[in-house]
């Protein structure tokens, strides 16, 4: 079953989501034409392809939580109509307890 998690500790073996908010005070970006996140289990060391839904105004993540043991980092690379797109990086983004 996939839930929506808080973003402190998740259950060991769990699967979650994780919504990334798309709009900010200073851009208003187009409809998002192109979302693509990763998961790391060892402080990106390597990094795993992370299924993504992409609405066009809202991305959320899927991640399998099952392969993480601390903390799990997460990037997401979103691309806009009009062409602008950013990749972050959240290091150590939330914990497994």
């Amino acid at each position: 079953m996939w839930r929506p998690w808080s973003l402190n500790l998740i259950p060991t073996g769990s699967r979650g989501s994780v919504a990334a908010p798309t709009r900010g005070e200073w851009y208003q970006p187009g409809k998002i034409t192109s979302a693509r996140a990763w998961a790391s289990y060892d402080d990106g060391g390597t990094w795993l392809d992370v299924p993504v839904k992409n609405t066009g105004t809202k991305v959320t993540a899927s991640v399998d939580n099952t392969l993480a043991t601390d903390f799990v980092t997460l990037k997401v690379e979103l691309t806009d109509a009009n062409g602008k797109s950013g990749t972050q990086t959240l290091k150590r983004f939330y914990g497994i307890r």
